[in-house]
This record gives C-alpha cells, sequence and structure tokens, in this order.
C-alpha cells in the first residue's frame, strides 16, 4: 500500500548477473537496496539509491 510506514518492495533494477531489489523505508525515510550476490547499501535519496545501483551494476540502463 502506498503511502504505508512500512516497508515496501518497489522493484528489481540492474542486471541479470547483479538483480538489486529496491525496498522503501518511508520510517527512516531510506531506501535499502539489496543484490542477489550478497552486497546491499542503504541510501538517502532516490539519486542515492540510482548512484550507487550503477556502481555496484554499471551494465545498467537507466532510463
Amino acid at each position: 500500500m502506498l503511502g504505508s510506514p512500512y516497508p515496501q518492495r518497489l522493484g528489481v533494477v540492474g542486471t541479470d548477473e547483479h538483480p538489486i531489489t529496491v525496498t522503501d523505508l518511508p520510517q527512516n525515510r531510506q531506501y535499502r537496496l539489496t543484490c542477489g550476490c550478497g552486497w546491499s547499501a542503504t541510501a538517502v535519496t532516490w539519486n542515492h539509491a540510482r548512484m550507487l545501483t550503477g556502481q555496484h551494476a554499471p551494465d545498467q540502463r537507466s532510463g
């Protein structure tokens, strides 16, 4: 449910080799990024999340 105070999975980005799940953490105003390879990071803005994702999975095509 959009606007919920609980963590919400937004989708998967990245590459086939590095599928990164993006989860919104609204109470912390952060995004949690977790990759199938074990990598994870926390971003403080959407642009920060895109930057971290691009660094980890550089073959990604952002639109």
